[in-house]
């Protein structure tokens, strides 16, 4: 005789997301060798069938603690607080029933000398309403053991005819030996289930006495069906981002963000609608962008919102102009002065430039006696903009007067000093001799008027 009482321990199937509408935990608490024929469920009885040959120990269905609940990826464990569903055995030997997921196998031709064990059992739910609904998925945690023989199936009720509709895999699991590893199956149910009130699923286990018995038998936990709600007319609510700005990245980019984190939105029955956003977050632009959010319920109703984003340069141009320019008018009112371009470069955008005095980037112009600032304004294309100055000194002053106070003097000396190895494009006060450069002649040309009185 053998006796085996080891325990043991966006995607949904339809084209729109899954509303659950049917739930079984089978409770929680521990407690040990509570039938399943006992178990108050608030979705009614659940029921067993004998399906084939039952011998005088066969094994039974148990909801109880004795074989905790766990999640997928954890291996089984023994009594804790998550009731599940399972076979078990009954008192034997002078052992206690229930010892979890564990089963009796009986000794392979000696059944009537020893117990018998050999077991072939379906436990069946209790109606469940699927009327409105369609795409019907079934979802349950579980774990499984035993052999060809030994084994555990799926079964399904139309409301006129049952029918298996799969033969889960075992799941053995090496880092759990010799218990099994929790695990997650969903199947579609069939077609005729939709809008169907009289639906139910069960669970058949059989095993025989040859001997080779293998733990668990079955454990299954968290039951839900999922439908597409047929009768859903309703689109979801969703409050639409705002048009915005996104400044320019340092490659004159910018990455679209993710507007569905944060959304705001719900519908009336799916807690978790589909939420897409298109163009994708991450898509590189440098324009303006449409971006579309839709939000698309269970039952394929779907809202769509549109705003724009627009990808913009704050950095303004940098410009550089001449400080200043110096000529001599002599005993005219005025001379004309060719002022020397403003350059200006733009990490982003095209730009023009522009002067106080109403031109474009060119001020040569008439300039009267006196000093006259022109302002080199650059604008890019998105309105930034940078400005600098040009001094347009015209001097009436003798040559070497530099501070027109009538006298050569220290001060025009040290003015020439601060000037000296300085090349001018253009005529400039300290170039002296009209050479375009401030050096040694300009400091002869200097030395042969200083202490002079300028009429």
């Amino acid at each position: 005789m053998r006796v085996n009482l080891i325990l043991l321990l966006f995607f949904p199937l339809s084209v729109f997301s899954q509303v659950p509408f049917w739930t079984e935990d089978f409770g929680a608490g521990c407690n040990q060798g509570q039938l399943a024929t006992s178990y108050g469920s608030p979705n009614g009885s659940w029921t067993v069938l004998n399906t084939g040959t039952n011998a005088s120990f066969a094994n039974v269905w148990y909801v109880s603690a004795a074989e905790n609940g766990n999640l997928p990826g954890e291996c089984g464990t023994g009594c804790g607080s998550d009731r599940s569903l399972h076979v078990g055995s009954v008192s034997i030997l002078g052992l206690d029933a229930d010892p979890g997921a564990a089963y009796y196998e009986g000794l392979a031709g000696l059944c009537g000398i020893f117990p018998c064990g050999q077991t072939d059992k379906r436990i069946q739910s209790p109606s469940i309403d699927c009327s409105g609904k369609s795409n019907i998925t079934l979802d349950f945690h579980y774990i499984e053991g035993g052999n060809t023989q030994d084994n555990a199936t799926l079964w399904y009720f139309n409301g006129t005819t049952w029918s298996q509709i799969a033969n889960m895999s075992k799941t053995f699991s090496g880092p759990c030996n010799p218990q099994g590893l929790w695990t997650n199956f969903n199947i579609m149910l069939p077609a005729s289930a939709d809008n169907n009130s009289l639906v139910r699923i069960g669970f058949r286990w059989t095993n025989n006495e040859d001997g080779q018995a293998i733990d668990p038998s079955v454990a299954i936990d968290d039951i839900t069906l999922s439908a597409v709600d047929a009768g859903d007319t309703t689109p979801p609510t969703v409050e639409c981002p705002a048009s915005e700005e996104l400044f320019f990245d340092g490659t004159c980019n910018v990455s679209l963000p993710d507007y569905t984190i944060g959304l705001v939105y719900s519908d009336n029955e799916d807690p978790n609608p589909i939420v897409e956003q298109s163009p994708l977050p991450g898509t590189i632009f440098n324009d303006l962008l449409n971006v579309v959010i839709s939000v698309t319920d269970a039952a394929g109703n779907t809202t769509v919102c549109n705003f724009g984003v627009e990808a913009i340069d704050i950095v303004a141009p940098e410009i550089i102009c001449t400080d200043s320019v110096g000529v001599y008018a002599g005993e005219e009112i005025g001379i004309y002065v060719q002022v020397p371009l403003a350059s200006a470069t733009d990490d982003c955008s095209s730009f023009i430039i522009g002067n106080s005095l109403g031109g474009g980037d060119d001020a040569s112009a008439f300039y009267e006696v006196g000093i006259t600032e022109v302002i080199f304004t650059a604008t890019d294309s998105y309105g930034n903009s940078s400005t600098c100055t040009t001094s347009i000194h015209v001097l009436t002053c003798c040559p070497a007067d530099f501070n027109c106070d009538g006298s050569i003097g220290v001060t025009d000396l040290l003015f020439l000093i601060g000037n000296i190895g300085t090349t001018c494009e253009f005529s400039c006060p300290a170039d002296l001799t009209g050479d375009n450069l401030v050096g040694v002649n300009d400091q002869l040309y200097f030395l042969g008027v200083f202490g002079t009185f300028c009429p």
